[in-house]
């Protein structure tokens, strides 16, 4: 599978390396995976799964691989329905950050590829998936070239449902708009204003995590990741 290519499988979308790296998936959700499309993912040696979604948000143990639990927003009534993406990539960025930083440590500690995935593949995905590649030392650009992919494939899945349920949320103008933009894109300019406001706030992506509750030998065990797919 190359680069920012989509991987097509029958149960689920927004599927692919992340930024064409070996040891990192992301995608949309995994509750409908047929049999094939699990030994699909066996046999690119994916042997954790990360689900980033809210308890009530999942329907059953997924797949026979090993999954790790870790629901992000932890909010009573569920994943925020509207606001800008930059107010919620701050909520999860900085009140949500020991959580980031699990999912972040699980994937440096797996020894196996692994994949995370939300309900779309897109923001709680994008986030973390976007601190474990900075920090195993891709380029900024490539790092934001990744999440900006996702936007054109969520769009053509998501767009009906989630029109219907704004629909009851009787939203006008801006709000509407940014509320559309928080369930079906991904700009650019999100990723890059939430990195930059974590530099402003930590002085590197590095020291968030650190303070996170990442490890060092986390970000080490990132590091020899990038460099063993160059060995």
């Amino acid at each position: 599978m190359d680069g920012l290519v989509m991987w097509n499988l029958h149960g689920t979308y927004n599927l692919r390396r992340a930024a064409n790296e070996p040891w990192l998936y992301r995608s949309a959700a995994l509750d409908h995976l047929h049999q094939d499309d699990i030994d699909t993912l066996r046999a690119n040696e994916i042997g954790l799964v990360i689900d980033l979604r809210e308890h009530h948000e999942r329907r059953s143990a997924v797949t026979s691989i090993t999954t790790t639990h870790i629901p992000i927003y932890d909010l009573p009534d569920g994943p925020p329905q509207s606001g800008t993406l930059s107010s919620i990539y701050n909520l999860m960025l900085f009140d949500r950050g020991r959580k980031l930083g699990s999912a972040v440590s699980a994937i440096a500690r797996s020894e196996t590829p692994v994949l995370v995935h939300c309900t779309a593949g897109k923001d709680r995905t994008g986030l973390v998936v976007a601190l474990a590649l900075h920090a195993a030392g891709l380029t900024e650009a490539a790092v934001v070239d990744d999440y900006a992919a996702s936007g054109s494939h969520v769009r053509p899945h998501r767009h009906d449902i989630v029109t219907q349920s704004l629909a009851a949320l009787e939203l006008g103008g801006d709000q509407l708009a940014n509320a559309l933009e928080l369930h079906l894109d991904s700009p650019a300019a999100a990723l890059m204003s939430a990195l930059a406001e974590i530099r402003t706030r930590f002085g590197s992506i590095n020291e968030y995590l650190l303070a996170h509750g990442v490890t060092l030998q986390d970000l080490a065990a990132l590091r020899e990741r990038r460099m063993a797919k160059h060995a």
